[in-house]
C-alpha cells in the first residue's frame, strides 16, 4: 500500500453522532470525498442540507434522526445498518450538548450553573458517547478491527483562561469541561480494553474554530496560541482523517491536540 493510499476511507463506513452540526456537515463532506460511506445520527437536522446530501453522495450517505441516549433506538439502527452489510468501522462521538453562557440575562458562572443543564450535558456528551460505543463497538469485536474517536477539547486537558473571555458570552462552561475531561478518561480506558482485538481508541481535542469572532475576545485567545490563528474546520477534519484511515493504524489511547500549540506552552 502506498503512503497516499494509506489515507484512503474507501474501506471505511464512518459513524458519525451529531451529523446536523455545523462542522459535522464540513467533516461529512470531507469523509466522502476521501472514499467513506458515512453514517450520520442526530437527533435533529436541518431538511434542506439532509436532502443536498442525499442528492449528492446517494448511497455514501444515510441518515438516522435518533436521540443518542435512547439504546433502544440505536440498537434498531444497528440492526438495520447490519441487515445491509452497511455496519460502522469507524466511529466518531461528535455530539455535544449546546453550551449555556447567559440565564435570564444574566452571564452564567460556575456559582450559578444550572443542574439541568449540567445533567444534560452528562447524558449528551457522556452517556451517548457510552451508549454509540457499546452498541456499535459489538461489531468492531466480531471483525476484530476498528477505530474510534472521541470528541475532546483543549479544555479536556488545560483549564479554561477565564481572562480571555471577559463579558464575551463565550465563555466555556464547567459541564463542557468537564465532559470533555471525562472522554479522555474514557478513550485510554476502552484504549487498553480492546487493544487486544486491534481495535483504535483515541481522541481528537481541538482549539476554539474561528467563526468572525472580533476582538478583544479574538486577540486575546489568538495571544495563546503559538501558530497565532484560531483552528479552522478542516484543522480537525484532517485529524479525523487521520485517525480513521490505516495511516494511523499503530495510535491508540492518545490525545490528538488540534490547537495550533495551545497546550503546548
Amino acid at each position: 500500500m502506498s503512503n497516499i493510499n494509506k489515507f484512503s476511507l474507501s474501506e471505511k463506513i464512518i459513524l458519525i453522532t451529531g451529523a446536523g452540526g455545523k462542522l459535522a456537515k464540513h467533516f461529512i463532506k470531507d469523509f466522502i470525498d476521501c472514499g467513506a460511506k458515512v453514517v450520520g445520527i442526530d437527533i435533529t437536522i436541518d431538511e434542506n442540507y439532509l436532502d443536498d446530501l442525499k442528492k449528492d453522495y446517494k448511497d455514501k450517505f444515510r441518515f438516522f434522526n435518533c436521540d443518542i441516549t435512547d439504546k433502544k433506538n440505536l440498537n434498531q439502527i444497528n440492526e438495520e445498518l447490519n441487515n445491509i452489510n452497511y455496519s460502522p468501522n469507524v466511529l466518531i462521538n461528535n455530539a455535544a450538548a449546546g453550551q449555556v453562557t447567559f440565564l435570564e440575562g444574566n452571564l452564567v458562572e460556575f456559582t450559578n450553573f444550572p443542574q439541568e443543564v449540567w445533567d444534560q450535558n452528562l447524558r449528551v456528551n457522556l452517556t451517548g458517547a457510552l451508549n454509540i460505543t457499546q452498541i456499535f463497538g459489538k461489531n468492531l469485536e466480531k471483525v476484530k478491527s476498528g477505530s474510534v474517536i472521541n470528541m475532546s477539547s483543549t479544555y479536556g486537558i488545560v483549564g479554561c483562561d477565564q481572562r480571555i473571555y471577559g463579558d464575551s458570552g463565550l465563555n466555556s462552561s464547567i459541564a463542557y469541561a468537564a465532559t470533555k475531561s471525562a472522554l479522555i478518561g474514557m478513550t485510554k480506558y476502552l484504549a487498553s480494553y480492546w487493544g487486544h482485538l486491534n481495535i483504535r481508541v483515541n481522541a481528537v481535542a481541538p482549539s476554539g474554530v474561528f467563526n468572525n469572532h472580533k476582538d478583544p475576545f479574538l486577540s486575546n485567545y489568538v495571544d495563546k496560541i503559538m501558530l497565532g490563528r484560531m483552528c479552522e474546520v478542516d484543522d480537525i477534519s484532517n485529524a479525523l482523517i487521520y485517525l480513521s484511515s490505516e495511516a494511523s493504524k499503530y495510535i491508540t489511547g492518545t490525545v490528538l491536540s488540534v490547537d495550533g500549540g495551545y497546550t503546548g506552552w
